[in-house]
């Protein structure tokens, strides 16, 4: 019975499997069938590849190729990054000089400026020398005898002989010699310095031509001066009323007050602001 049983159960599995076993035959005629329409088209593809002459040595050479236009593809990519660093390098140094060639034009322009300043330096430096020369050859002669006999009326006659040299440095004789002006005292400086602005206001007056209308302005020339040497500057003063018929003093000396015509006092009123009063 055990072995019946064992019968009975492989004689099933064998009919399921028989059963499959036309199924299997179907597939296998179709995939015979596939086999044989693929081995006909791999005939017909070796047909066309014989006919088109394929040539696997062509296909390593293009490989070859296209490997070095790679490598030189690469080459050129890194030539383009030089070169752009390059072309910025340049840009840069294009920059620089372009700003040196602006300075470059500056400066020539400056240069142009600059060499026109100094041909009309030239020019002024002649007709300044030369007007010295015209000074010292014909001026010169007629301050020092102004001055010189305007500081003989400020000095009492101590002094009466200025002198000019060529470079226009005041000499005073006294005693015989002479002296610069720094040598003496500071009184006797400012009536030197009294006596050549009048005799240059004198000469300038007459070059000008003007002989009315004429006045001089003296701003505190009383300073250093004591009593007898200002009567005197006062003296001197009115000599030259002729040429010059009003003579305008400024000083803070209250002693000098009454040796004028007129007399104005600017004081400081109680608004802060000045006052200028007429003392009879």
């Amino acid at each position: 019975c055990n072995r019946a049983e064992a019968a009975f159960q492989r004689a099933f599995e064998l009919r399921v499997r028989l059963e499959g076993l036309s199924r299997l035959s179907q597939a296998l005629d179709a995939k015979r069938s596939l086999l044989e329409s693929r081995e006909a088209e791999l005939l017909q593809i070796e047909t066309d590849i014989a006919d088109l002459g394929f040539d696997e040595s062509a296909v390593a050479a293009a490989e070859g190729t296209i490997a070095d236009c790679e490598r030189n593809l690469a080459t050129a990519r890194e030539q383009k990054y030089a070169a752009t660093a390059r072309i910025g390098s340049l840009k840069t140094d294009i920059e620089g000089e372009t700003e040196r060639l602006s300075r470059a034009e500056d400066l020539a322009r400056r240069h142009e400026m600059l060499a026109e300043e100094i041909g009309r330096l030239k020019l002024t430096r002649s007709l300044i020398r030369d007007y010295t020369d015209y000074l010292l050859q014909v001026v010169r002669d007629r301050i020092e005898e102004e001055a010189g006999r305007v500081l003989a009326e400020i000095t009492d006659g101590r002094y009466g002989t200025v002198l000019l040299d060529d470079d226009f440095t005041v000499l005073v004789n006294d005693m015989g010699d002479d002296y610069p002006a720094e040598r003496f005292s500071g009184g006797e400086q400012d009536d030197i310095a009294i006596a050549l602005r009048i005799a240059l206001s004198r000469f300038i007056a007459e070059v000008n031509q003007v002989h009315d209308s004429t006045f001089l302005i003296f701003d505190e020339i009383f300073g250093s001066q004591d009593e007898e040497r200002r009567s005197n500057l006062l003296r001197a003063l009115r000599t030259q009323e002729v040429h010059f018929p009003q003579i305008l003093l400024i000083s803070h000396i209250s002693e000098v007050q009454d040796e004028f015509s007129t007399t104005l006092v600017v004081e400081m009123g109680a608004d802060q602001a000045s006052r200028v009063r007429e003392i009879e």
